[in-house]
């Protein structure tokens, strides 16, 4: 199997995840955006994958996928904030 190349570093990949970890919680903390779960970084893919709950409660990881290639961490807040859809 064919090892996957790593786009940034893991620096950046902490960087990332943690303004993620923040701007999740003032997502949920809004009327559109309760319902999501979780805002995931993938450095393979330069992407955000957006979780929202589902009916049951449960996490539905069938979400958005959002490209954040090549973005600051400002850039990528923006990025989620316009394509997130809340």
């Amino acid at each position: 199997m064919e090892e996957r190349k790593r786009f940034v570093s893991e620096e950046t990949e902490r960087r990332h995840q943690a303004v993620l970890d923040l701007l999740l919680k003032v997502m949920q903390a809004t009327s559109a955006g309760y319902d999501v779960a979780a805002l995931r970084y993938d450095p393979y893919s330069e992407t955000v994958h957006v979780d929202f709950f589902d009916i049951r409660g449960g996490v539905n990881k069938d979400g958005r996928i959002i490209n954040v290639a090549m973005d600051s961490d400002w850039a990528m807040v923006k990025d989620v904030v316009k394509h997130a859809d809340l």
